[in-house]
């Protein structure tokens, strides 16, 4: 989990940036980098999971900073049935 805050520490401090290069991308964020951007969150999780396992990345939307973030934690998998 400390992995995961830190990303998303490094996350919101560089959103301004983030939001110029990936306007209104899903970002696949690991280490404080961005791993993959993509249109779809659902995209963006499959490539993530191809890169790294569950829980070592979060799933970020970079939005103009007066909107509101969700933290997104992807220890846990959800399934569409």
């Amino acid at each position: 989990m400390e992995r995961q805050d830190a990303d998303y520490k490094w996350f919101k401090e560089n959103l301004k940036e983030l939001y110029q290069h990936y306007p209104d991308k899903y970002l696949a964020i690991s280490n404080e980098k961005v791993i993959y951007a993509g249109d779809k969150q659902e995209e963006v999780l499959e490539h993530a999971l191809s890169m790294c396992k569950a829980g070592d990345f979060i799933i970020q939307k970079a939005t103009r900073d007066n909107e509101p973030m969700l933290y997104v934690n992807h220890a846990v998998r959800f399934y569409e049935l």
